[in-house]
Parts: C-alpha cells; structure tokens; sequence
C-alpha cells in the first residue's frame, strides 16, 4: 500500500538482510502454488546502492530456496557495470513507457546491458503505445511484458523476433488500462 513512492523509500531504507527476507516469504507464497520457477526483479531503489542491495537480497534468498530465481536488473545504464561486475543479474529491464524512459532511452540502455552480458527484457506499451515492442523485436529482447496498447507492427516485430510476449491482465486490471 502506498504506491511507488512508498516502495522506493522502503526499498532504500531496507537492510539486504530484510529483502532476503520479504524475497523469501514471496517465494514461499508462489511455491505453496506450484511455482517452481519465478524471475525476481530490482528498480525500487532508484539509486546504486539500493539497487544493488536489493539484487543482493535477491540472490541471498535464491539461494536458500527450492524455487528457481531469475534476477532481472531494472535499472538506469550506469549502474550496469556494478551489477554485472557482481554478478547480480542475468537480465536487464527497461520501462519503456512515455514519462518513463524513452524508446531512444531504452535502447541505450538496452545495448549497454547487452555489451556486458546480459540478456534483455522490456516493459512495453503499458500505458500507451510508444514503440516499445517494435524495439523489443529490433534487440531481439527474450521478452516484451505488459503490450495493454501493442500496435500491429509490434506484434510483427515480436513474432519476427521470437520475443515472447507477456502478458500481465492482473496489472491492467488494477490499474484499470485498456478496454476493461
């Protein structure tokens, strides 16, 4: 509760020791369900070091846990060289969205990850249709979430790519984008 806001501020204001720990209970939720597998993302932080402590925290509960973790760095590119140097992530995430950051601004992002290793996932057309799919098909992204407003050459794009595409219908619901 609280929105972003509120998550940013007690993101930041966290030990990793207490992500691990909030980590860890998600991921007992998810396997009492029958997940066996789950991808774990940063961008609360909104900052180095809160970032970096969150992907810590990320990897201190994976590693206790039966379920499968797939850490996703969603961040700003000049904090990919830490993540990667720690290895922290195996993906990075951009939130390509208008007042987020920029199909140009993505795709920096984007290309710095890749020049470091790291595989590419991306927040696209949410709230609007910005072109986000389109640049996911042109990276050649493993995934595109969200696509509520995906326009029919970003669906092209993403067929062509074999980007798969995720769709998140809870998230939309809440938020109450589309048609709905």
């Amino acid at each position: 509760g609280g929105g972003i806001v509120r998550t940013v501020e007690a993101t930041r204001a966290a030990s990793v020791e207490e992500l691990a720990g909030l980590v860890a209970s998600r991921l007992d939720e998810m396997l009492l369900c029958g997940t066996t597998t789950a991808e774990v993302k940063s961008g609360y932080g909104l900052e180095t070091a809160a970032e970096m402590r969150s992907l810590e925290a990320i990897r201190q509960a994976a590693a206790r846990h039966p379920v499968t973790v797939v850490p996703t760095f969603l961040g700003a590119h000049e904090m990919i060289p830490a993540v990667t140097e720690r290895g922290l992530a195996a993906f990075a995430d951009v939130f390509c969205e208008e007042g987020v950051f920029t199909v140009e601004e993505s795709r920096r992002i984007l290309l710095a990850a890749r020049a470091h290793g790291m595989k590419l996932r991306i927040h696209a057309d949410e709230l609007g249709t910005t072109g986000g799919a389109e640049l996911a098909g042109e990276l050649r992204a493993r995934s595109a979430d969200h696509l509520v407003y995906v326009s029919a050459a970003g669906m092209k794009a993403l067929a062509e790519a074999s980007c798969v595409a995720t769709l998140l219908p809870t998230a939309a619901f809440y938020l109450r984008l589309g048609r709905f």
